[in-house]
């Protein structure tokens, strides 16, 4: 099979069982559809703002545009490895009997890797962030190579943090950890967005000075040029180093992002490559039995004092259980 034929094979087996997963069952086909369009309402107003930045000054587009972009490939491998954890439709695994090396096998799981509802807002995302950067030839040619490169980066982050931590996800006790962090993520995501907010709003209220658009901009400003000089803001900012006319930076950042995603896509095909040789998991293991529990002591040996214990156990074992209390804990009343 050539590359293009393995690569289209690939693509066309994750689609057909991520169908398959989909229509599974009544809950899945609900939640399915329920996500899809709480995703495009929400994308679809911001593709239209972002188009609608087309005549902000090159300040503006650069600022807002690559730290939503930087902070949105920072947060994807988390996101992806959290959710999805060692439940991968094609993991290596399921090709170690077939005679296909890893180089060729790579590109067909990256486009299958892209095949979601995340590959979708992605796509939905990069037309609203090339519509901003078309108001020149230079900088619409430099949005859509950062958005390739950008894009690919997601993608290989995700696969490598996802292939190094596949063992670990394997065990129970770490999927219950992982759902609970995943949580925890997004708790901490939306209290820091609101103290954030909260503290550009009393530094841009400091005085007596009239909140607007550009006030924003400029105290986003030293975040956006630090963020620009990290690995995942590389290849957002490359149209904003063309409309400042900065070549030397813009090849700086050029050649800063694709070593980035070679380096992501090295992990990846280093970690894909040894579970591929040796598919077998670990599982298995002795556990040490403990003496009784401390909540004997307390409770009565009777049917109700079993149930109180069960109880109790469940908090601390079943994750959403656990989950539950620590959002009730932390959220603010």
């Amino acid at each position: 099979m050539t590359h293009q034929g393995l690569f289209g094979a690939l693509v066309r087996l994750q689609l057909k069982l991520g169908w398959r997963q989909t229509m599974s069952s009544v809950a899945m086909k609900v939640g399915s559809l329920i996500m899809t369009l709480v995703l495009l309402a929400s994308l679809v107003p911001m593709v239209y703002l972002m188009a609608s930045m087309r005549g902000s000054p090159p300040l503006t587009r650069g600022v807002l545009l690559t730290v939503l972009f930087a902070f949105l490939t920072l947060m994807w491998p988390i996101m992806v490895t959290l959710m999805t954890g060692s439940n991968d439709m094609l993991d290596a695994g399921r090709f170690a009997l077939f005679p296909v090396r890893v180089g060729r096998l790579l590109p067909g799981l990256l486009g299958a890797a892209a095949m979601g509802l995340g590959g979708l807002m992605m796509l939905l995302l990069g037309i609203g962030y090339v519509a901003a950067w078309s108001s020149s030839p230079g900088t619409l040619i430099a949005a859509v190579a950062g958005w390739l490169l950008g894009f690919a980066t997601c993608l290989a982050s995700s696969r490598a943090l996802a292939a190094l931590l596949a063992d670990v996800l394997r065990r129970r006790k770490a999927r219950d950890l992982t759902m609970i962090v995943f949580v925890l993520a997004i708790i901490g995501l939306s209290v820091g967005i609101q103290v954030l907010s909260n503290i550009i709003g009393q530094r841009l209220d400091s005085g007596g000075v009239t909140v607007g658009f550009g006030n924003v901009v400029a105290a986003v400003e030293p975040l956006a040029r630090g963020v620009a000089w990290t690995p995942f803001g590389w290849a957002w900012a490359l149209p904003w180093a063309v409309a400042d006319g900065a070549v030397g930076r813009l090849l700086l950042w050029a050649v800063l992002a694709v070593a980035w995603l070679a380096l992501m896509a090295w992990v990846w095909a280093r970690q894909f490559g040894k579970r591929l040789v040796s598919p077998l998991d670990a599982t298995g293991g002795a556990e040490k039995i403990t003496k009784a529990n401390p909540l004997d002591r307390f409770l009565p040996a009777t049917p109700a004092g079993a149930i109180a214990k069960r109880d109790l156990r469940y908090f601390r074992r079943d994750p959403r259980r656990l989950v539950g209390v620590i959002a009730t804990l932390l959220m603010p009343s």
